[in-house]
């Protein structure tokens, strides 16, 4: 995968970071795993409308995996 992409567990704490997202970001995985996403970057991630963004998908996709 080419895209920076990050796994994130019902917490919305970091599972998992592919390396385009390591090497994009200038992070070292280690120090990301288990950082919650919107903490990442000293808060930079920490936006009003990211969050409300990740809130409307993340019970769609609850309700895909009950089916």
């Amino acid at each position: 995968m080419t895209q920076p992409t990050v796994v994130l567990d019902h917490n919305l704490c970091v599972t998992s970071a592919n390396n385009a997202f390591v090497r994009t970001f200038e992070v070292e995985r280690d120090d990301i795993l288990g950082q919650s996403f919107f903490a990442l970057g000293n808060g930079q991630w920490d936006i009003a409308e990211l969050r409300h963004l990740i809130a409307s998908v993340i019970p769609k996709s609850r309700r895909r995996h009950r089916l």
